[in-house]
């Protein structure tokens, strides 16, 4: 990487620090491009150079802890590709707890804004990460090998930004957020669970309706 390239990605971390303080002191209200100038000690052109947008910020943000938490995950040392479905909804949950309001304010504005960019942006990585979640649960004999992987991903990450969406508005807590994942991704996976994972999958509904 060139001295150039690597000032731009300085830059780059710049503001995205500043609008994460931004988002965790203020809530949306504080989040513009002018007080992200201010606070990232950038020129309001650079921004819209570097990232076109107050959205496309909040985007990069929520990828980049995409990829600190596909790391929570492994650290939470689930006991197979099963049981990594459900690790991770509680590794959600524990840091949305950890950082409550960044993560209402940010979904906040993900989700009021630009629907189109909403998809490639934010749920394409996610059905991804779900794609390969899925397949390896394949591979290891969880799920049915004809199951639509694709399909399963997609399905995953839609049921997650709904329930996403309820808590955000308040209509349920932290702790109705991870039981309604669980129940919801029990029923998705009993579906296509091979004989050997059906029990567990069921014990997973079961708890969720505890």
């Amino acid at each position: 990487m060139s001295r150039r390239e690597e000032a731009k990605e300085e830059r780059r971390q710049q503001i995205l620090n500043a609008a994460r303080d931004i988002i965790r002191e203020t809530g949306h209200i504080g989040l513009s491009m002018r007080s992200l100038s201010v606070a990232s000690n950038v020129s309001a052109a650079t921004l819209y150079n570097l990232f076109g947008s107050k959205n496309e910020i909040v985007l990069q943000l929520f990828n980049n802890n995409l990829a600190d938490f596909a790391k929570l995950i492994e650290e939470a040392e689930p006991r197979d590709a099963l049981d990594r479905f459900f690790v991770s909804i509680h590794v959600a949950c524990a840091l949305y707890g950890r950082e409550e309001r960044f993560f209402r304010t940010s979904f906040g504005l993900l989700f009021a804004n630009d629907p189109e960019n909403l998809h490639s942006g934010f749920l394409e990585p996610r059905v991804i990460f779900f794609r390969r979640l899925a397949r390896q649960a394949v591979r290891e004999g969880w799920l049915d090998e004809t199951i639509d992987i694709n399909m399963l991903a997609v399905t995953s990450i839609h049921i997650f930004s709904h329930a996403i969406i309820d808590w955000i508005r308040n209509d349920i807590d932290l702790a109705g957020l991870e039981r309604q994942l669980n129940f919801s991704f029990a029923l998705v996976l009993g579906g296509a669970a091979t004989d050997k994972a059906r029990a567990r999958v069921a014990a997973k509904l079961r708890d969720a309706m505890n």
